[in-house]
């Protein structure tokens, strides 16, 4: 772009996300009165020693991350400001190259990913308020035409969760073709009666997480027929107004000795161990699929697996897609070559907003999973700040779907808030369910 705004200011202060933690928030401010802003949690991949983390080394806790915040505070307010103030506002490749050379590695454990973030994020947010254009629209140009679809965490699970099913998570899909704000009102009226489902069979509710629901469920089986249950007592008819996804998680239970997956909660409940190989994986999947409406599994296998992934994507059903997570530093780093390899067949890509470290680089790794036929999710469920810039990301990327998290929490309900919102704004053409 010719226009030239300089960037004037930006200071960044400690704020609290929306589990009582610290986080980083950015405001940068152009020309005379251009302002905008952005937050970043300090999520568990980010919180890695930064300038001044080694005066934090000897501290735990609350008090380690919060010193952790305040170096990256003081490194956005020093070493980010003095580099940046004069930069065009709307040269944001140029705003990012910079944040990428301050740090000088890729998983930008000096700076700190939510530095970069934020910083990043407010000067687009900036440079679309000088513009007086809404951020998807600053972002995507004429490609932002489509609204994704909603994929809305219900069930947790996973390694680290006491008495809940193996796999990390289970989430709904709407399959209806309409607008964003009808297909999320299926998962909402499907999200209460899975809500009053639970109460129905006398579990408690545990705690507000940063995902979806826990109760007292053992394995996959029980989860999914608790979800189909929810959807027909609501209305919805599964695989016809309603599909589930599987975040599967089977990097976190591959155990590397045994060369299995090791299923803790299940063997809990058989009263032995339960060890999976790669073959007996995919017939649970096979198995799964064929008893519920699912429509999409993530992190099936260990990533590397490159026989298995082939095998597993060529057994299931059509209609059902695997879902790799995108990893930066491996998406990115090689030049046009993201292989069938490092893709494992998957189809489809997750793509965490909080992850890559600069908006250039989340939309780099869109571009190269564009090319290489991938459909698209975006998500950010690692922010627990009430930032919507996901929602945004997704809008302006065109992406297949987006992953923001629970129908519960300020902080995610605010993404999809925010897509209520951007649906007003636009005549956009309807989103084709794939």
């Amino acid at each position: 772009m010719d226009r030239y705004v300089p960037i004037r200011d930006l200071f960044a202060r400690e704020i609290l996300d929306a589990g009582g933690r610290p986080a980083v928030e950015v405001e940068m401010l152009a020309d005379k009165e251009v302002t905008g802003k952005a937050s970043v949690s300090l999520t568990d991949p980010q919180r890695r020693r930064s300038r001044t983390g080694d005066a934090a080394a000897g501290q735990s806790g609350a008090n380690r991350e919060s010193a952790v915040v305040s170096s990256v505070v003081e490194n956005i307010n020093s070493d980010i400001a003095q580099e940046l103030i004069g930069t065009n506002i709307f040269d944001q490749a140029e705003i990012d190259r910079t944040l990428r050379r301050l740090d000088g590695v890729p998983d930008k454990h000096i700076l700190n990913r939510a530095a970069t973030l934020a910083v990043s994020a407010a000067a687009a947010r900036t440079a679309a308020a000088a513009l007086n254009v809404p951020l998807y629209r600053y972002l995507g140009g004429t490609q932002a035409i489509r609204m994704p679809v909603p994929v809305v965490d219900v069930i947790n699970g996973g390694r680290n969760e006491e008495d809940m099913p193996d796999f990390r998570g289970f989430m709904i899909v709407p399959s209806i073709e309409g607008t964003f704000q009808e297909q999320l009102n299926i998962c909402v009226e499907v999200w209460h009666a899975v809500v009053q489902e639970l109460r129905r069979r006398g579990m408690e509710l545990g705690p507000e997480q940063k995902t979806g629901l826990r109760a007292g469920l053992r394995d996959a089986v029980e989860a999914l027929c608790l979800i189909r249950s929810a959807a027909e007592r609501a209305g919805h008819h599964p695989g016809t107004d309603i599909m589930t996804a599987l975040d599967a998680g089977a990097s976190e239970m591959y155990d590397v000795s045994g060369k299995a997956y090791l299923f803790r909660a299940e063997g809990k409940k058989r009263g032995g161990e339960v060890l999976r190989t790669t073959e007996a994986m995919a017939g649970c999947y096979r198995e799964l699929t064929s008893g519920f409406a699912i429509c999409a599994i993530e992190d099936p296998l260990v990533p590397g697996d490159r026989e298995g992934w082939q095998k597993l994507s060529h057994s299931l059903p059509g209609g059902v897609r695997l879902v790799r997570k995108a990893v930066p530093e491996t998406d990115t780093l090689r030049p046009g070559q993201v292989q069938k390899d490092e893709k494992m067949c998957a189809g489809a890509v997750r793509i965490d907003v909080s992850l890559a470290g600069t908006l250039t680089e989340t939309f780099e790794l869109i571009r190269k999973a564009r090319e290489a036929g991938e459909l698209i999710e975006i998500s950010d469920t690692a922010n627990r700040t009430a930032d919507t810039l996901a929602s945004d990301v997704a809008v302006a990327a065109g992406a297949g779907y987006i992953r923001a998290g629970a129908l519960r929490g300020i902080e995610h309900v605010e993404r999809y808030n925010r897509l209520l919102r951007i649906e007003e704004q636009f005549p956009f053409y309807p989103r084709q369910i794939r």
